[in-house]
């Protein structure tokens, strides 16, 4: 067994004889208190301003729930700035104590809150490839330098709506100034830019999701097009792509908007021949990803959301033919489509991605 702090994966490390783990970045903690014979499991989390008791069953080998919704979790329903730092933190760090058990690891937190409302049949589920524990002195040793600031206990949710432009245009491009981060171009109005994008805006005016633009590709011979779409707030600005095969990708293409350095929004530059990519800080992807689940409850019907682009299917039979399933590939192509699943690598973690989804079950 190790030491206190010996092991570390990603951004986290054990400690107490591996029954506390740490995320060194942010200082939540998670203790094991008491297992039982039946699948429950007590933890205590922890953070610099919160102490409160978790359970977790655990189903099968692989699969970790936490229901929300249960007696024991009351508190949480009733409160949305720490429903929203348990759904951020939890998918990430409930995979460590599986460490050994499987390549994949499930987590399914039950319950959320949706655009201002508490829904209780709203699930975010979390697919984690295999954990791997290396050392902290090794090359997978966490990034100390960064940081992520815990989402306020006084602010309460903001509601997002969706603004239907008069027409729609094919492509819609912010105006930059290049640097070595490009910057938005304050001479033209953010509200004029957007007038032709379908998209969805939050209740205080300070961020918006839109559309920009769809990408003719092909991915092993097959027509596979892709919408991408553009995130704006006071601060920052970026372009992501969103596909069915690998959800909402986590390489961006990032502006600056009032920040003055890309510090605490972008991370890990690289350039290609599109242009600049970068990935999104922990602060950044925490904002989209709630950004998202409320997109998803403010999201109209597929019959009022506009047509982005629409298909001539005549030249794909043979292709729907070798493979039904990429008939869904071939169809029009709607604003707001693949909004609906982020792929990510969680909190610096040495195995590579994992897969977030977020919606209500019917079942519940």
């Amino acid at each position: 067994m190790a030491g206190t702090s010996e092991v570390i994966w990603g951004h986290f490390c054990f400690e107490d004889g591996r029954r506390t783990l740490r995320d060194v970045i942010s200082d939540q903690t998670l203790q094991l208190t008491r297992t039982s014979a039946g699948p429950e499991h007590h933890f205590r989390y922890r953070d610099p301003d919160v102490d409160t008791s978790i359970v977790v069953s655990v189903i099968g080998e692989t699969t970790l729930e936490v229901d929300f919704n249960s007696r024991h979790m009351r508190d949480v329903a009733d409160d949305y700035a720490l429903w929203r730092r348990l759904a951020f933190f939890l998918p990430d760090a409930l995979p460590v104590w599986l460490c050994d058990a499987a390549d994949s690891h499930f987590v399914r937190l039950l319950g959320g809150w949706q655009n201002a409302v508490w829904k209780p049949s709203f699930a975010l589920t979390s697919t984690t490839g295999h954990v791997d524990l290396v050392s902290g002195t090794g090359r997978n040793a966490p990034y100390w330098s960064e940081r992520i600031n815990l989402f306020p206990l006084d602010s309460g949710p903001l509601t997002w709506h969706y603004v239907a432009p008069l027409s729609v245009a094919p492509v819609v491009e912010l105006k930059t100034i290049p640097g070595a981060v490009p910057r938005l171009d304050k001479s033209v109005s953010l509200e004029s830019q957007l007038a032709h994008a379908p998209r969805f805006v939050r209740q205080d005016g300070n961020a918006a999701l839109f559309h920009q633009k769809i990408v003719q590709s092909f991915m092993r011979e097959d027509h596979y097009p892709q919408p991408y779409y553009g995130y704006v707030n006071r601060k920052a600005a970026f372009t992501f792509s969103s596909s069915s095969w690998l959800g909402i990708s986590r390489s961006v293409q990032p502006a600056l908007v009032g920040a003055d350095t890309p510090a605490g929004y972008f991370e890990e530059f690289r350039s290609a021949p599109a242009g600049l990519f970068a990935d999104l800080s922990l602060d950044l992807r925490e904002e989209l990803l709630f950004a998202l689940i409320d997109i998803q409850d403010a999201m109209p019907s597929a019959y009022d959301l506009p047509t982005i682009r629409k298909e001539d299917h005549s030249g794909y039979a043979e292709i729907i033919a070798r493979n039904a399933n990429e008939a869904s590939w071939m169809s029009d192509i709607v604003f707001g489509r693949y909004l609906d699943w982020l792929r990510d690598t969680p909190r610096r973690s040495p195995f590579g991605y994992s897969d977030t989804r977020f919606k209500a079950l019917k079942s519940l």
